[in-house]
């Protein structure tokens, strides 16, 4: 774990807002099986956290990095702005 992960814990769906407004991750960028799919096992968070460190996107890794953090789905979808509604459905599928 980096230190610039513990420092942008706190304000992680700021982060996200600003990565989504980056040329080119207007649908998530390497992260868009996280951000966009919901998908947040700990497999595809390692998935987009190789993926964003072969394409040397720093802002990515710190947003995979404090999702890992966090240990349950539930935990992860909240923190990438999913509403209970929205997560009452994924956890149904």
């Amino acid at each position: 774990m980096s230190f610039r992960t513990i420092l942008v814990k706190d304000n992680l769906l700021e982060m996200i807002s600003e990565y989504y407004a980056l040329p080119g991750n207007e649908a998530g960028g390497p992260c868009h099986i996280v951000l966009d799919d919901f998908n947040v096992r700990d497999r595809n968070l390692e998935f987009c956290l190789k993926a964003c460190k072969e394409e040397n996107d720093l802002m990515g890794i710190a947003i995979i990095e404090n999702l890992m953090l966090l240990e349950t789905k539930v935990d992860r979808w909240r923190a990438i702005g999913l509403d209970e509604d929205r997560i009452k459905e994924l956890l149904e599928d």
